[in-house]
C-alpha cells in the first residue's frame, strides 16, 4: 500500500466508524491519503500494553510517514513526540464520524 499522509485514531476499522476519544489506546488507526481516500486500517498493536502506549503509538505513526493526526485527546507525551517530528495534530474530534472529520479537514485545508 502506498504511503498515507494522514491518520485517524478510530474506534472501528472503516471510515463510517467514529474518532476514538483515546489516542494511545485507540482501537484502530486508519492511515489515509485524503486526496484519493485510499486507506488502510490497522488494529492498534499497543492496545493491551500496560504503559507508554501514547509515545509508542506516536512513534508507530511517525514511522509510517504520516504528517497529520486527527484524534480525540492525545496525552502530553504522545503529543510532544508527534509535534517534535513536525506532525500536525488536530485533537478534540472524538465521537465524530471519520468521514465527516476527513471531509471537513480537506474542505478547510
Amino acid at each position: 500500500m502506498n504511503k498515507k499522509t494522514a491518520v485517524i485514531t478510530s474506534n472501528g476499522d472503516n471510515l463510517t466508524s467514529e474518532v476514538d476519544s483515546r489516542f494511545g489506546r485507540c482501537s484502530y488507526m486508519i492511515f489515509i491519503d485524503p486526496l484519493t481516500m485510499e486507506y488502510e486500517s490497522v488494529k492498534n498493536p499497543f492496545l493491551e500494553e500496560i504503559s507508554g502506549v501514547g509515545p509508542k503509538t506516536a512513534q508507530f505513526i511517525i514511522d509510517r510517514g504520516v504528517n497529520l493526526v486527527l484524534t480525540g485527546e492525545p496525552g502530553p507525551h504522545a503529543e510532544e513526540v508527534l509535534k517534535s517530528s513536525g506532525i500536525k495534530v488536530i485533537p478534540g474530534l472524538s465521537g465524530r464520524k471519520n468521514q465527516e472529520v476527513l471531509k471537513n479537514y480537506t474542505k478547510n485545508a
